[in-house]
């Protein structure tokens, strides 16, 4: 785990890196602030993509005995003067402290030293704690701590009318935090999580992933895990909106949907695209991801926006819009409230 963010800056531009952890894989996430725009970064004709402004840039991560490894995927964001990307490389060994970041591409060459802490310090001991409701079982299936964290794994699973869990805990839209807290002795002293590592789905689509909180007291300790908010997809028939008469209500789920308006040829980041805007006022606080929306039966490019203070959702779908066409909404993803505790010694 990376000890500090760390940041170099060259002629007027930094690049930051703010996470790497390793764990079954090395996963980075930094950024560049202060670019210019890239002039390949303009679409050729108004229905043509914009190239990604990552395509010629190549990584690689040199560990403190000198081994290099390339990057196994890179992936870029943002068009502005600051652009973010993650990248994912093989694992580090677990006694390596130091590596360096080694970019080159139309930016420049960047070589950015950084320092790392274990994580595998104390063996992980193995827990049997599970809590269920609304469909919803969360496991505490493991405990590690070292002098700088805590860690525990914990496994989401979903019961029918549910899919699968999409994600434990969330950020609410207004800013009222729904991450999952460990709450340390008889006082309940409460610590959000600082990392999420090792995210993997199961054959099962249970939801596996270790959480990283700060240090707790080293002598034995009473400590609960808890939850009051999850992230689930529920499997239910795709909600059609026929377009170009897309405006009116729509039944998605067990809830109701309103569009607003659909506007052919609007800009968008990846070309011209229909912007579709959403009422979503009473959906329970429904969100989509980008893969459950399909264009006449195959998945689509799609912008996802969401309003932080009304119940509005934007979509943009990479099609001109100049001829019907058929956009499926499929696997709603649903804030589902609850209260689940997973206690056990530390």
């Amino acid at each position: 785990m990376l000890t500090r963010p760390v940041q170099t800056d060259h002629d007027g531009v930094s690049l930051w890196l703010g996470r790497c952890v390793s764990a079954g894989r090395t996963e980075l996430i930094c950024a560049f602030d202060g670019v210019e725009p890239l002039v390949e970064e303009q679409p050729a004709a108004s229905n043509s993509c914009p190239l990604p402004w990552w395509r010629d840039f190549r990584l690689g991560l040199r560990d403190a005995a000198g081994r290099e490894f390339p990057s196994e995927r890179f992936h870029g964001g943002g068009t502005g003067a600051r652009r973010s990307f993650t990248a994912t490389f093989p694992p580090l060994e677990g006694t390596i402290r130091a590596a360096e970041l080694r970019i080159d591409g139309p930016f420049g060459a960047w070589h950015l030293p950084f320092e790392l802490v274990p994580l595998d310090g104390v063996p992980a001991r193995q827990l049997d704690v599970t809590s269920t409701e609304a469909h919803v079982t969360l496991a505490a299936t493991a405990f590690a701590r070292g002098d700088d964290y805590a860690a525990v794994r914990v496994v989401a699973s979903a019961e029918p009318p549910l899919r699968r869990i999409d994600e434990v805990g969330r950020d609410g839209p207004l800013g009222d935090r729904h991450d999952p807290v460990l709450q340390v002795g008889e006082e309940g002293t409460g610590q959000r999580v600082r990392r999420r590592l090792d995210a993997r789905r199961s054959a099962s689509s249970a939801l596996e992933q270790v959480l990283l909180f700060a240090a707790i007291p080293r002598e034995p300790v009473d400590v609960v895990l808890a939850c009051d908010r999850v992230l689930v997809e529920e499997d239910v028939a795709p909600c059609v909106i026929h377009y170009p008469d897309a405006v009116g209500e729509y039944a998605f789920g067990r809830f109701r949907l309103r569009v607003v308006s659909a506007r052919p040829n609007v800009a968008s980041r990846f070309g011209r695209a229909v912007g579709l805007d959403i009422d979503i006022a009473g959906t329970d606080g429904r969100w989509l991801s980008r893969e459950s929306v399909e264009v006449d039966g195959v998945h689509a490019l799609v912008g996802v926006g969401r309003s932080a203070v009304s119940p509005s959702l934007h979509l943009d779908v990479l099609h001109p819009g100049y001829e019907p066409f058929a956009i499926a909404l499929t696997h709603p993803i649903v804030e589902t409230d609850g209260d689940w505790e997973l206690r056990f010694r530390a």
